[in-house]
């Protein structure tokens, strides 16, 4: 049957395909729009399959944060090149992607891809949307924060979205989780830059502190310090340590004076009559322990034509 422009143009506008691909899904539909989208989704799938082995090392980082700021989540979402990273097309998607995994508190990628996602689930989607991009997507992680009753999450994306934060804060009263708002951003921005590994002092592993006292020792043996003066130099050691990892000691970069982190929440906190405290953060990088691995571009013009 004849297929007109308006018919193609309207499929396209639903499933985002191409306007060839459109007008001959629908004529093999016969016109039924319903099942021209069924066909484009299965053509999608196997678009996408035959791109579900290619690396995929670059990508973006989201964060959504519900409107009353009592629960934060991140996800990273890779592709192949940093040129779809950058993509109006790819921004929004991995924008869906968060307020979905927030909006409907899912847990892990198995369970998102089974979840709703616009008008069908969102592994029908992500396929779709490979096979539109023409890079495998892949959505890598996530982590939800939620606060209790007395708490706040807010979070900050840096760097066009190489790098997201989330953290949280507990309040002894609600006016005061209000007021630090503005003050926990601020803090998500230095969790961004200085890479902190752990919460607080008393949250990092007990292995991990002998071992830096090991070192320690070891270190000021080869400087010819003398047996028994090192468990009095060590714990000043420890202490620069904790300095170096631990959010709540490092120095805060956005400081008029030197303080640390927690002193300056602290600060924020008792300006508005109370106190608070950082509970939980999370920092996603894109491509954290991924190797990325070359294109080379007559491999890929070789697999194009043999498709």
């Amino acid at each position: 049957m004849a297929v007109t422009a308006a018919q193609v143009k309207a499929l396209r506008e639903k499933t985002g395909a191409g306007m060839m691909d459109c007008k001959k899904a629908l004529v093999e539909a016969n016109g039924d729009e319903e099942k021209a989208i069924e066909i484009l989704r299965k053509k999608g799938l196997a678009k996408a399959a035959k791109k579900a082995d290619r690396n995929a090392a670059e990508g973006r980082v989201e964060v959504y944060i519900s409107p009353d700021y009592k629960k934060g989540s991140i996800v990273e979402v890779n592709c192949e090149t940093d040129f779809v990273a950058k993509t109006d097309e790819f921004v929004e998607f991995v924008k869906e992607i968060v307020k979905t995994v927030n909006v409907n508190d899912i847990n892990d990628v198995n369970e998102l891809m089974s979840a709703k996602f616009g008008s069908a689930t969102f592994e029908e989607e992500l396929k779709i949307k490979i096979a539109k991009i023409g890079e495998n997507i892949v959505v890598r992680r996530m982590a939800t924060i939620k606060a209790d009753d007395n708490g706040i999450v807010n979070g900050y994306i840096h760097a066009g979205g190489r790098v997201g934060v989330l953290v949280a804060a507990a309040c002894d009263k609600p006016e005061v989780c209000e007021a630090i708002k503005d003050t926990l951003r601020d803090i998500a921005m230095h969790i961004a830059a200085m890479k902190p590994l752990y919460l607080n002092p008393e949250s990092v592993p007990a292995e991990v502190i002998e071992k830096e006292k090991e070192i320690a020792r070891e270190q000021l043996l080869k400087e010819g310090k003398p047996e028994n003066v090192l468990d009095k130099i060590i714990p000043g050691k420890i202490k620069k340590f904790y300095q170096e990892v631990c959010l709540t000691e490092q120095e805060y970069v956005k400081a008029e004076k030197k303080e640390s982190v927690a002193e300056a929440l602290n600060k924020a906190a008792k300006a508005a009559g109370g106190s608070a405290k950082l509970v939980d953060f999370v920092r996603f990088e894109v491509g954290e322990g991924l190797v990325k691995t070359g294109c080379n571009i007559a491999d890929e013009v070789a697999k194009a034509l043999g498709e």
